[in-house]
């Protein structure tokens, strides 16, 4: 299991997760859109953008 400790490890700690195949229970700002989508490079739509 890998834990995150501050925003700026989010986006490299979900890539690194992925690619290892580990379980990233959740990072340090619980939200689906904090790291996520940069690491799946997935966009947000500005007009869905929080």
């Amino acid at each position: 299991m890998l834990v995150g400790t501050n925003c700026a490890m989010q986006e490299p700690a979900i890539r690194a997760s992925l690619d290892a195949g580990i379980i990233y229970p959740e990072q340090c700002c619980p939200s689906p859109a904090h790291g996520y989508p940069g690491a799946l490079g997935i966009a947000i739509p500005e007009d869905k953008a929080g």
